[in-house]
């Protein structure tokens, strides 16, 4: 990964400016408040405008198209349709959350929500370049300095964007950093890609690698019987299908009822869906409560060795209780009680492999559930070997997993660094601190639509 090139020119800013995030550009660069560069638009939907949704990946986009994209159906709303806004083809759309992701880009002509700003570049807007800069973190993080989004529970609005000064960029010099990130972005997001795609091929070989040993073994020349279970298959002949409550001596739930009340800034962990990866507990965003509420509380408390399996949002996600956590308690998880009969890393591989999640994420006609409940839990199907086997199993995937793991991870960590990268390239160059390429200022831009 080359190291970016700073330009020389610098142009000192000072608070006065109320362009601190601007600090450092050229010295032929003008500053002028964002009104200058683009009206707000208050006109009306046509009849007809398709609806439009704003999205912060992909800009301002047809709404079927966004449903397509991410293979689900969006809730439409038909209230208020005459107060929906008219939006052409660069404008650009303040939407409720754009402090968390910049502008939005439009790339049809529709309508979007009454309650989105509609922003009209001028002639001294060059649409690609900006498409840029107000996505770029310096500029995010200047919009975010205009209120406390977080703590006031706000909107991003037109006064906010008032309260950002934007560069005054000679249009020639516009189109020729455009053209450089355009360039650049592309080559860098098509090396995102490829390693993305690496980390689901890493992730189907890890899953085939467990449902393979989960159901079938690691002897492939063992007898096999017919399971019973269609889903399932043959199994080897030693091993048994069994329903979850007749595997664990107990299956419960962590708190449920208002668990906040519980809380300390130190003293008992009490892990809760987020902290639950597969296979392990994370210490990240640990919440506490107090040792009267934990000995108060004995039914949630876990124990090493014990299980808990997160109910809603990734639901069936399986860790094991381990050193740091015995004794302590948990918030809304399924706690699946240890056995001496059975090895808890080979359960919670099983409970995390794509056969015992189909049972619980599918319902009858075929509906995503996300929700995961103890009912469900006593009454999952599981092929159950031999405890001796259930052990070999275990360490088997233990050290296959281990490499794949450590592959991801490195991969995950090239991935955002190349983001980290992105950023920091679109954020040198609109601000001026790069050398554009000749190459840049002589190529046509590129404006047609990302896919």
């Amino acid at each position: 990964m080359t190291s970016l090139s700073i330009c020389p020119r610098r142009r000192v800013c000072t608070k006065s400016d109320n362009i601190e995030w601007l600090e450092g550009i050229p010295d032929h660069w003008g500053i002028v408040p964002s009104k200058v560069l683009f009206s707000v638009s208050n006109e009306r939907a046509h009849p007809g405008d398709e609806h439009l949704s704003a999205t912060q990946a992909y800009g301002v986009i047809p709404l079927s198209e966004y449903e397509r994209i991410v293979g689900r159906q969006i809730t439409k709303t038909l209230r208020h349709e005459e107060k929906r806004r008219h939006v052409e083809p660069d404008d650009f759309v303040i939407s409720m959350r754009s402090f968390q992701g910049g502008l939005e880009r439009v790339w049809v002509p529709g309508s979007v929500r009454s309650s989105y700003v509609v922003l009209r570049p001028s002639s001294r807007v060059h649409v690609p370049f900006f498409a840029h800069l107000l996505k770029s973190e310096k500029y995010i993080q200047a919009l975010r300095a205009t209120s406390n989004f977080i703590r006031d529970g706000q909107d991003l609005n037109i006064n906010n964007f008032k309260l950002v000064d934007l560069p005054l960029v000679p249009l020639p010099e516009q189109k020729a950093i455009a053209n450089f990130l355009d360039r650049k972005t592309a080559a860098i997001d098509a090396l995102i890609e490829k390693k993305e795609k690496l980390l689901e091929l890493l992730a189907e070989k890890r899953s085939a690698l467990i449902n393979k040993a989960v159901t079938k073994g690691l002897n492939p020349n063992v007898p096999m019987k017919d399971s019973g279970i269609p889903w399932i298959g043959a199994v080897p002949v030693t091993w048994q299908v069994k329903r979850l409550r007749y595997v664990s001596p107990e299956i419960t739930v962590g708190i449920v009822i208002t668990p906040s009340k519980y809380y300390v800034d130190l003293g008992v962990p009490c892990p809760r869906s987020l902290n639950v990866k597969p296979m392990v507990l994370s210490e990240e965003g640990m919440v506490f409560i107090s040792e009267e509420s934990n000995r108060q509380l004995a039914k949630s408390r876990i124990f090493k060795g014990d299980l808990v399996s997160v109910r809603t949002g990734q639901p069936g996600t399986t860790a094991i209780v381990d050193d740091r956590f015995d004794g302590a308690n948990c918030i809304d998880l399924i706690i699946i009680r240890s056995s001496e009969q059975t090895s808890s890393k080979f359960l919670a591989y099983v409970l995390n492999s794509e056969k015992s999640k189909a049972q619980y994420t599918q319902g009858g006609c075929g509906a995503i559930q996300m929700h995961f409940n103890v009912g469900t839990a006593k009454n999952l199907l599981l092929c159950i070997p031999p405890l001796e086997e259930q052990n070999q199993i275990a360490r088997f995937l233990e050290q296959e997993l281990s490499g794949l793991q450590a592959l991801s991870e490195k991969t995950e960590v090239s991935i955002n660094k190349l983001r980290e990268y992105r950023q920091s390239l679109i954020t040198a160059a609109v601000t001026g601190q790069l050398e554009i390429p000749a190459e840049d200022y002589e190529a046509s831009p590129t404006e047609d639509r990302p896919s």
